[in-house]
């Protein structure tokens, strides 16, 4: 069982002004629609799902989501972005065959991307934006019966709290692997207004979660060991 954490508030600042960032004081950085990133070319793996996508705007998010990865994690590790490579493994987690010690994570919603990267085995980072007209069946999919009991006592300001909850459960499928129709395993509550969890023992992950807030966008962020070194974690602006 764990608490989750808050980021800081974010801050808006150039890429090259974009500290690293420690578990005790970890910011959200923004980085703006006027940084344009260089044309880097995809893997065969990645080119097959460039391929396979129809619509536009899912391909050129996946091309920059892509692109800023290896940018960030390049710069991290003093190499050349097209060095970078980037692979999926069996639960579907991205992965780094050439710097296995280190973890990374990529979202993507409406134009904006969340990028999290630093040297932990587990990782995941998610990134939303709460509608003004919410999906309450949501809950139903996401939910065990418990949660969606308390959830549902939750009073006016539950549906806010249901995309609070999605964006940590997503964080934490993808720190530990596997699909959307596991976030029932992954229970939230709230004790006195902070958000608890608890996971299954067999999941491997004994970390911790984070989760930042600014206007109606959500960014969680799940890491298995806090304290060790974040050194991004970036958000960019829509375009």
């Amino acid at each position: 069982m764990s608490c989750v954490q808050q980021l800081s508030e974010p801050l808006e600042c150039h890429w090259d002004e974009v500290p690293a960032l420690d578990a005790n004081s970890m910011g959200v950085y923004e980085v703006g629609p006027q940084y344009i990133l260089p044309h880097i070319p995809l893997s065969s793996d990645e080119l097959k799902r460039f391929q396979n996508m129809t619509h536009a705007g899912r391909r050129h998010e996946f091309v920059r989501g892509r692109a800023m990865l290896r940018m960030i994690i390049a710069r991290e590790l003093l190499c050349e972005p097209n060095q970078v490579k980037i692979e999926v493994d069996g639960r579907g987690r991205l992965t780094l065959p050439d710097f296995p010690e280190y973890a990374v994570s990529l979202s993507h919603f409406k134009g904006r991307m969340a990028v999290g990267f630093g040297p932990m085995s587990h990782l995941g980072i998610d990134v939303l934006e709460i509608p003004f007209a919410p999906n309450g069946s949501l809950a139903r999919r996401m939910m065990s019966s418990k949660e969606y009991a308390s959830w549902l006592l939750l009073g006016a300001d539950r549906f806010v709290r249901l995309y609070h909850f999605f964006a940590i459960k997503e964080a934490l499928i993808k720190a530990v692997g596997g699909t959307v129709w596991q976030m029932k395993q992954y229970h939230l509550y709230l004790d006195s207004d902070q958000i608890m969890m608890d996971w299954p023992l067999d999941t491997g992950f004994d970390g911790g979660a984070y989760m930042g807030l600014t206007h109606r966008t959500v960014l969680a962020l799940a890491v298995s060991d806090c304290s060790r070194l974040i050194q991004r974690v970036v958000l960019t602006s829509p375009d």
